[in-house]
């Protein structure tokens, strides 16, 4: 038997439209999500120049970077936090490491843009699945049984 057999068409109408705004607002997210990094950030090459620990907290660092950018030179900190592990065995070499900056603002940097773009298909797929719960409820959608 079906759970929803117990709501009456009524409360089927409410929830489908109460579904309604939060497929639209997870959709809408997913999608700036994943474009957001791909369009506001471009790649470069940076140098570490140290790690700074948190005062709180001396496990967990912020990196700083040295970049140059139309031969104008930048130094900036990460907002990320990194543990002393990840610092060492990912920061700590000679070799430029790639990181993202803002094209508006060259002083905003990170060192992946994998974690947004993964929060942005998340976002897509919940909304995906409340979209397909939502059509389920108006009757667009019919689910095998």
């Amino acid at each position: 038997m079906n759970f929803l057999s117990y709501l009456t068409d009524q409360e089927l109408a409410i929830l489908s439209y109460a579904l309604a705004p939060l497929t639209i607002l997870f959709l809408v997210l997913g999608i700036r999500e994943i474009l957001f990094p791909l369009i506001a950030f471009k790649k470069t090459d940076a140098t570490f120049v140290a790690a700074d620990h948190l005062p709180a907290a001396p496990h967990i660092y912020h990196v700083s970077f040295a970049y140059e950018i139309d031969g104008e030179p930048y130094e900036s900190t990460t907002r990320d936090t990194y543990d002393e592990h990840a610092v060492q065995k990912r920061f700590n070499n000679e070799m430029p490491q790639h990181i993202y900056y803002r094209k508006k603002d060259p002083t905003f940097i990170k060192t992946s843009r994998s974690s947004a773009i993964m929060l942005g298909i998340v976002s897509l797929l919940i909304g995906a699945g409340l979209g397909a719960i939502d059509l389920y409820l108006f009757g667009m959608l019919v689910m095998p049984c």
